[in-house]
């Protein structure tokens, strides 16, 4: 008997596509150009939620990047555009820490915020940004 086993019928100039992995980025002073979803983490998440979360967002195949902006961090941001506002807060920080995370597309945003609609331990609110949201007219001049 003679048995044959094939690995299928492509060519050498195929190609694979593998499912994109986020990078981890240094969230700076300035948060993420054009279209990106914030999630924010509650004061009370623990270490371990936290770092689920981050988890979570590295492995979802429609993210390209995430940044994790802390209290500290998201104040300075504040402070850059209203100073006097920060000033007169004193040593109270009400600036939540979250996520800036930018998706392989914008038509990915909803993919990301869908996998939070059920609660998830740990997190406030999530959010597109404004450039998410805007939807260019499909009427040409219009």
């Amino acid at each position: 008997m003679l048995i044959v086993a094939g690995c299928g019928g492509g060519t050498a100039s195929e190609t694979t596509t593998t499912t994109p992995r986020a990078t981890l980025v240094q969230a700076t002073l300035q948060e993420p150009d054009g279209c990106f979803v914030t999630v924010f983490v509650a004061d009370e998440a623990t270490p371990r939620m936290v770092d689920r979360v981050q988890r979570i967002l590295l492995t979802h195949p429609r993210v390209r990047t995430v940044g994790f902006v802390s209290k500290e961090l998201a104040l300075d941001r504040l402070a850059r555009i209203e100073p006097e506002f920060v000033e007169d807060l004193g040593n109270h920080n009400p600036l939540p820490a979250k996520f800036e995370v930018v998706p392989l597309l914008r038509s990915d945003v909803f993919s990301i915020i869908s996998v939070f609609t059920q609660g998830v331990p740990g997190i406030l609110n999530v959010r597109a940004s404004a450039p998410c949201r805007h939807v260019p007219s499909l009427i040409p001049n219009g």
